[in-house]
């Protein structure tokens, strides 16, 4: 028997998902680098609820996007094409939200809201980026559908598909964040949740953008549009 003195790292049993490209297509490439630039909370198993606003209820704070394990290129090219390999952690099938109860939809668009608040644009708002399996990630497969405490098993999803993905680097983009407007409303209407009130100061203010309004922490406010401009009306404080 061969024996060593290394330590043996632990072992586990999981399923992974391999995503391949078309010939000349970067968005595999992007997507590679994106995951290796997320921070690090992106991808950890928390445990609790936390407020993400304007959502009015508490949602699971669980890991945001799925595991990486790396990004496989071939060392030659030759014909014929031979796709790069993105290694990835498998999260289950694309959710459908007419079927989801309201918590899951909150906690699908809680997704959305936590990428943006973090800093990053998604670019692509649609049901088949968020993933759902039965059970959590950090449980056995089969106890995945065993209920506890009498419930029914619970939902994990994952946010998926950063091949258009990037930081946010405009004031613009985080003033329209903030205000409830871009991919925060389309989120919301995605997942069909609807929450007229949104706080000033839901996601980071740029520097060049601290005073777009007198508003301070706790005013709600809503939004209008129309040619072109944002008035901003407080509801309450």
């Amino acid at each position: 028997m061969f024996r060593t003195n290394y330590p043996v790292p632990r072992t586990s049993v999981f399923q992974v998902a391999a995503k391949l490209s078309i010939q000349h297509d970067r968005h595999l490439a992007r997507e590679a680098g994106n995951y290796q630039e997320f921070p690090e909370h992106f991808f950890k198993h928390w445990n609790g609820y936390n407020l993400i606003r304007p959502i009015h209820n508490p949602v699971p704070l669980h890991a945001l996007v799925p595991q990486f394990y790396g990004y496989y290129v071939p060392k030659s090219q030759p014909p014929p094409y031979l796709s790069p390999i993105l290694l990835l952690e498998h999260c289950g099938k694309p959710v459908d939200p007419s079927t989801l109860l309201e918590d899951d939809r909150e906690e699908c668009a809680s997704l959305w809201l936590r990428f943006n608040h973090a800093g990053w644009l998604h670019e692509s708002i649609f049901e088949r980026n968020i993933l759902v399996q039965t059970g959590l990630p950090t449980q056995w497969p089969i106890e995945r559908h065993i209920p506890e405490f009498g419930d029914e098993p619970v939902n994990s999803f994952r946010l998926i598909d950063f091949g258009q993905s990037r930081k946010i680097k405009e004031a613009s983009e985080f003033r329209t964040l903030r205000l409830g407007m871009g991919e925060t409303a389309e989120a919301l209407k995605l997942i069909s949740i609807l929450h007229g009130a949104f706080c000033e100061s839901l996601f980071p203010v740029c520097p060049e953008d601290r005073n777009l309004t007198d508003v301070s922490w706790g005013a709600f406010l809503s939004w209008e549009q129309a040619d072109s401009q944002v008035r901003i009306r407080v509801l309450s404080v």
